[in-house]
Parts: C-alpha cells; structure tokens; sequence
C-alpha cells in the first residue's frame, strides 16, 4: 500500500558573545573575546516511513575565544599581540540516546517503488564523535620610519583532530527480495574492517597539524 507520512524537521539554535576590554595605562589595552553557537537539530529519515528508530539529532558546539594585547613603545611603535582559541565538537552517541547504534543498516530492493529501510542511517560519520581545536598565536610589531612602514610579524597555529569514524563499523547489508531477507541471504554488505585480522578497524584519530609563518612587510 501507498501511504503518507511526515518528515518532521527540527531546528533551534543560540548565538552568545561576549567582550571585555580594559586599559592597564595610556599604552596597554588588553581585550577578551567570547563566541559561542550551540546548535540542535533532529531530522526524520523519510526512507524508513519516518520511524521513530531513525530519527538523529545533530547537536554541535562551537566555541571561539580570543585574547588581545596591544601596546604602544612609542608615536611611531606598535604591538599587538593576539591568541585565540577555537573548538568544534560534537557526540551523537549521547545526542541519542533513543537510536540504537548496534542494529546494522538494513536495505531490501527489488520493488518497482525503489527500496526498503530499516535502522538508522549510516555513514562514516553517524554517528559522529568529533573533538577539533584549533590553537593560534599572532605578533605584529609596526613601525614607523620616515615615510615608510615596516611591520615585523610572526604567527604560529597549532590544529587538533580527534575525530573518531565509529559509523563505518555499523553494517550495511542489502537484500534483493523479501525472501532473501527471510532466508538471510544478502547480496551486498559494507563494513569497516582491518585487514589483517578481520577485526572491527580502529576508527580513532588524533591528527595534528603545526604552522609557523614569520613575515616583514614595507
């Protein structure tokens, strides 16, 4: 039978700033800033009929903080210093509790209509379970030389990837007709594996990444 069913689709997100600046004396002015963004979302996987067991929620955090330091050595001489701090992350494992991860994709086709879903969607990243910062510090030293301007620069970030792919150990497995699913016999299956012994593939990784730039400009 043919029937109709919703695909709801929800969204809400917050945006908080913050600054702070203060004045050590006529030639330090420190500045503090904050950025946050929390953001949820929760969509229904309309190949499945919109089943309660399918719908995952997506709930990342962003994060920015900023430090800077600004001082004057003189009319023609002057600093700035600046760190920041930024992070994105995000755990669908605990963003859903109600789906249950340990049962495979499960696909069924041969039908003029198209396919047949059951169990959430898969991918290398659902669920997800991402942690990645970004560490970053610049130093501009301007200066003023006759008619001429002369700035003195370095700059230095640091990038860390925790990301772990854990959806790529859930199966995928694909049956051409309803009695091939009765009678356990798939056509297709993907799944991350290690290949030398068969076992689930480690899916954490931790990557860094470090760039240093100095610069002298006139």
């Amino acid at each position: 039978q043919y029937v109709n069913v919703a695909v709801p689709s929800r969204q809400t997100g917050n945006q908080y700033n913050a600054r702070l600046d203060y004045n050590l004396g006529e030639k330090d002015t420190i500045s503090g800033l904050i950025y946050i963004t929390k953001f949820t979302q929760t969509g229904a996987d309309s190949s499945t009929g919109s089943q309660p067991m399918a719908d995952v929620t997506m709930s990342p955090l962003n994060s920015a903080t900023t430090l800077l330091w600004n001082h004057t050595f003189s009319g023609s001489m002057l600093n700035e210093a600046r760190a920041n701090f930024t992070r994105y992350a995000f755990n669908q494992v605990l963003s859903n509790p109600n789906v249950n991860w340990g049962i495979p994709r499960l696909e069924v086709q041969g039908f003029p209509f198209g396919r047949l879903y059951f169990g959430a969607p898969r991918a290398e990243t659902t669920p997800g379970i991402f942690a990645e910062n970004t560490i970053g510090f610049n130093d501009v030293l301007t200066q003023v030389v006759g008619r001429h301007t002369l700035k003195y620069g370095v700059d230095l970030n640091r990038e860390q990837d925790n990301n772990n792919l854990l959806g790529g150990a859930r199966p995928d497995i694909v049956f051409q007709y309803p009695w091939d699913l009765a009678n356990d016999a798939p056509i297709f299956e993907a799944i991350n594996v290690n290949p030398l012994n068969g076992g689930p593939r480690t899916a954490q990784s931790y990557f860094r990444t470090t760039g240093f730039r100095m610069c002298l400009q006139a």
